[in-house]
């Protein structure tokens, strides 16, 4: 307990009203009984820990507000199973029948609330929330997402990307604005999409030895379960992202922007000019006065990574330029 206290005033970043006390979150919660909360012992003797939150109780209440934080009320920490009890009223336990026995004093001296203390650990379970009517479930670290989708009963339609990804099984999480595929295989929920793969091996690394010391990572790798992880279908960003035209694009000696608005409308910008894009002969050109023409169109390269051809031909001339390729950044 004192090694706790002193990690307790070296980590003081606070997360939803909770502190960082070494790899855990440590969280107050003053509940009225019946809290609703299943408790089982560790095998070890040495730490109680909740492993289902009951319908009914003060506890399942309390997550009815705090999972989803609704605008301009106070972000606070929700229980989840996985969640260590470890202090009632101030007095530390270490298995259920201590804890039966805080309540049981705090009942007999009339307390209509009681004050729980419970850690987190930072790489263990996470809340996923599906939109309606999936259920919300909280998941093991590395469980992948097709059998967390399942337990949700949330349906995916994985048929419709056999032949490649269609973009169905896409869903972000507004908070953090990372896509999930479900349909990739090895993805798992703890995992940030965006600092995924083999080009971020280090930085997982040194967030997985941070998270042994007790420290926070340069920039984190995994997801930060003191937030509950809420999903939703983005159908819109899949097209914006399988457009042929639009991005940023590169090509030896310089780099353009191809942007499509609501109307539809494509326009081609370039350092200081720019045009609307009209499809001429196959291609897309654009007049860029007082510089020329400029055209475009997909390379031969085929999904989102897509190269753009592209030719220019000079004001006053009849003749197209070379083409040159450039990749989407």
């Amino acid at each position: 307990m004192k090694q706790d206290l002193q990690a307790n005033k070296k980590n003081t970043d606070v997360r939803r009203g909770g502190k960082r006390v070494g790899s855990e979150v440590w969280f107050d919660l003053e509940l009225p009984p019946p809290f609703g909360l299943r408790l089982d012992d560790a095998i070890s003797g040495e730490c109680v820990g909740v492993s289902q939150v009951l319908e009914g109780g003060s506890a399942f209440a309390h997550n009815q507000e705090a999972v989803i934080v609704k605008e301009g009320a106070e972000a606070k920490m929700f229980i989840q199973p996985g969640d260590k009890v470890i202090m009632v009223n101030g007095i530390r336990v270490y298995t259920k029948d201590q804890v039966v026995e805080q309540i049981g004093e705090a009942k007999e001296k009339g307390m209509p609330t009681i004050r729980i203390k419970f850690a987190r650990y930072n790489r263990g379970p996470i809340t996923v929330v599906f939109p309606e009517p999936a259920k919300t479930v909280t998941v093991g670290a590395r469980a992948p997402w097709a059998s967390v989708a399942l337990a949700a009963g949330f349906y995916v339609d994985y048929d419709a990307c056999e032949d490649g990804c269609s973009g169905k099984c896409w869903h972000i999480d507004d908070r953090t604005n990372e896509i999930y595929q479900f349909c990739v295989e090895d993805q798992v929920v703890c995992d940030l999409p965006s600092k995924g793969g083999v080009r971020n091996l280090d930085m997982q690394l040194q967030g997985l030895v941070a998270a042994v010391q007790g420290d926070d990572p340069q920039q984190a790798t995994t997801f930060d379960n003191t937030e509950a992880l809420v999903l939703r279908p983005c159908p819109e960003i899949y097209a914006r992202l399988s457009d042929p035209y639009v991005g940023e694009w590169q090509y030896m000696g310089g780099k353009y922007k191809i942007a499509r608005n609501q109307a539809g409308t494509l326009t081609y910008a370039e350092k200081d000019f720019s045009g609307k894009l009209n499809e001429v002969d196959g291609w897309m050109e654009a007049e860029l006065p007082p510089h020329g023409t400029i055209r475009v169109r997909p390379g031969a390269s085929v999904g989102i990574s897509q190269d753009m051809d592209s030719e220019f031909r000079p004001a006053g001339s009849n003749d197209w330029g070379e083409t040159k390729t450039a990749f989407r950044l």
